[in-house]
Parts: C-alpha cells; sequence; structure tokens
C-alpha cells in the first residue's frame, strides 16, 4: 500500500464505514446454500474462455473459436443444456482491427450486453467494443458502439497503458459501464488504476462530469499491485469490485510470471460516487496467488465468485466462492483443475443453479459445470 496524505484520510473514512451493509431485500425464491452439487458438464470443442447467460428456457454460450482465424461465436442451448438451438458467428477476424481475444457480457433479462476486445498483432494494438443483443432465439444485434478506444498489446503495454483485455461488464440503474485497467508492475509497489467508461443502454456515450468521457478509480490506497482482471457488479445501490492485490514481494524483474507473486482478492464496495464504503479481504492463502477474478453475480441472498486458485508447481484451480450479503464466506467450491496450461472462469446464477464456465488447453475445449445449490 502506498501511503499519502490522500491514503491516510481514505483510511480514516474506510474505518467509520466497513462492515455496511447493503444489497436487494431477500426473497423466497433463492433459497439456501448448504453446497453446490456438479449435476452435469457440457463441452464446446476448439472453444475457449466461455461466458454464460441463462434465461427461462435458454443457455446462451458466448465464447471464443479457437480455430484459425479466430472468431467469437453464440451458441444457444435449450435450459438443461441437452440440445442446441443454433450456433452462429457474431466477430470475425478483421484486417484493421484484428481478432478476437477477450469477451465478457452481462444481461437484462431481456438483453444481453457485451464488451470484447480484439488486437492487430501485426500492429500490436488493441480495439474495444460495446455490442448490445435481443436475448432470444433471433439474437438481433440492436446497438453497437464500434472502436471505443484503441491501446497497446498487454505484451508489449508499458506503465500508464489502458489494458483492454477482459474488459469488466456493469449493469447500473439505467446504463452500461465497462472497466478496464491502467498497466503499472504487478509487484506491491505497482498502482491499482481502473478505468470506467459509461453508456445508456443503447450505448450512446454517457459523461461522468461534463466533457469527461472515463473516469479513472484509484484503488491503491486499499490494493497492492497493478490493477488485474476483475469483476464489477452494481446491486442495492452500491457497486463492488473484486480485485486481486500483490502481497509480495515488493518488486519483481519480470512482470511477465503473473502467477509467480502471491495474491489475495479484496470485495471494495463504492457509494454512487465510487467514493469506497466498505473493503475486506475475500480470499487468502499464504503462498497462493489468486487472480483472474473474472466472474461476480449476485441473487437476492448471496454474491458468488468465481476466480484461480494458483500455487506454481502445486496447484492450478479454479474457484466458486458464495458470500452472505455481508461478505461473510458462505461456502467454497473447486471446480477445476489442471497440471499445465491456462483456466479462465465465468459464472451465471439462476434460482436453483450455478453456472461455471472453464476452459481445457489440452483439449482445446469450453467446459459448462452445471451445479445443483442444496
Amino acid at each position: 500500500m502506498k501511503i499519502n496524505a490522500v491514503t491516510i484520510m481514505g483510511m480514516l473514512t474506510l474505518l467509520f464505514a466497513c462492515n455496511s451493509g447493503g444489497g436487494a431485500a431477500i426473497s423466497s425464491s433463492d433459497p439456501d446454500i448448504g453446497a453446490l452439487r456438479l449435476g452435469k458438464t457440457a463441452e464446446i470443442a476448439n472453444a475457449s474462455r466461455p461466458e454464460i447467460i441463462v434465461a427461462p428456457d435458454r443457455v446462451f454460450v458466448l465464447y471464443l473459436a479457437t480455430s484459425s482465424p479466430k472468431t467469437f461465436n453464440l451458441t444457444i442451448y435449450n435450459r438443461d443444456m441437452t440440445a442446441i438451438i443454433s450456433t452462429v458467428v457474431l466477430v470475425s477476424t478483421d484486417p484493421t482491427y484484428g481478432g478476437p481475444t477477450d469477451i465478457r457480457v452481462v444481461s437484462d433479462g431481456t438483453y444481453l450486453y457485451a464488451f470484447y476486445e480484439t488486437c492487430n498483432d501485426v500492429q500490436g494494438k488493441t480495439y474495444l467494443f460495446g455490442v448490445k443483443y435481443t436475448l432470444d432465439d433471433n439474437f438481433t444485434r440492436t446497438a453497437y458502439t464500434g472502436a471505443i478506444t484503441q491501446s497497446t498489446k498487454f505484451t508489449v503495454a508499458v506503465a500508464g497503458d489502458e489494458k483492454t483485455d477482459d474488459p469488466a461488464p456493469m449493469l447500473g440503474s439505467d446504463e452500461v459501464l465497462v472497466m478496464t485497467r491502467i498497466k503499472s508492475t504487478l509487484a506491491q509497489s505497482g498502482e491499482t488504476i481502473y478505468r470506467f467508461r459509461k453508456f445508456n443502454k443503447d450505448f450512446l456515450p454517457r459523461e461522468f462530469s461534463p466533457g469527461a468521457m472515463t473516469f479513472d478509480l484509484d484503488l491503491s490506497a486499499y490494493a497492492d499491485g497493478e490493477a488485474r482482471q476483475s469483476s464489477v457488479l452494481y446491486a442495492g445501490g452500491f457497486y463492488y469490485i473484486t480485485v486481486q492485490t500483490a502481497v509480495g514481494p515488493s518488486s519483481i524483474n519480470n512482470d511477465d510470471i503473473v502467477w509467480s507473486i502471491p495474491a489475495n482478492i479484496l470485495m471494495v464496495k463504492l457509494d454512487s460516487n465510487f467514493g469506497v464504503v466498505d473493503c475486506k479481504t475475500v480470499s487468502t492463502e499464504a503462498g497462493y496467488t489468486d487472480g483472474y477474478v473474472t466472474g461476480l453475480r449476485t441473487d437476492s441472498k448471496y454474491f458468488y465468485l468465481t476466480y484461480n486458485h494458483v500455487k506454481l508447481g502445486t496447484e492450478f484451480s479454479s474457484v466458486i466462492k458464495i458470500f452472505d450479503k455481508s461478505w461473510n464466506e458462505v461456502l467454497t467450491n473447486k471446480y477445476s483443475s489442471v497440471i499445465s496450461g491456462a483456466l479462465r472462469p465465468s459464472i451465471e446464477v439462476s434460482t436453483k443453479q450455478v453456472f461455471a464456465g472453464n476452459i481445457d488447453e489440452a483439449t482445446s475445449k469450453a467446459i459448462i459445470y452445471i451445479f445443483d445449490k442444496q
């Protein structure tokens, strides 16, 4: 943590604001959870990074199709994922904008909102886009941003560059936001800065203040190290961000060794003006790197979080953690492990089930795990 006058004031403010509540009222439609039981899995060949939206009679899976040239695809399933309704290509590789890399999605039950990145490998440039679809079998595109911004491929990014990979979407009260990150260093000395952009639900840009189309949220008073893949959620009038924080070392020689730097996960709760009102460590295990916090959902009783839990040479797993509305842990469930390769988790929640998406790089498959709440 970097200490300055602003940090001290923020910490004093936080001392009075910790352990505050917030969130939706409890509904009898959402059952208490004592365990998650794996009911079934579904696989998609030549696919990676699945994102899931569940509707009353359908399951929508958006993913990166890894065959060359890469595309973002959609597969629509029936509700129990025993039959495919259709599969379509949503985004293709483009000579200017390059090929698809990352996509993340949210839904309001009527529409699906996606933000995605493409990368022109030759030029080392990345581009961020937003798109809106009807949540039905037609999956009609109803709004599109075009290229929102251009940045630098993560392998050649330098301090201060915007990192547009794994853009985190969020539905506000009447708007759509996307959160990206600012390059620093992964060591504890790095700054933890996120960048927000705001749109109405037809993807027309909105200002944060007159003339300000972006807003940088500096969480360096609460988290250590460069802002990493994270999730953001709006619920009960508050914003919740789940972020990775480095716990050592203070400096490193190679910023590419992501999983060699021990890290915990924080929940940061903010008011409607992005002021921090609570901050809580929600994962901590000595010697492990908890990161890729790429899934956060809620219902009337719980928050659902998924991330990777890694100790190089020992364990590489993905985890689902469930918390009550005060962010007290209810249960932890490890659901995917690999010896080598990578994992990239996602999560979706329905009344009686939890859907977790992940990848198996060894077999080039995307895997959807369907858990029953018990």
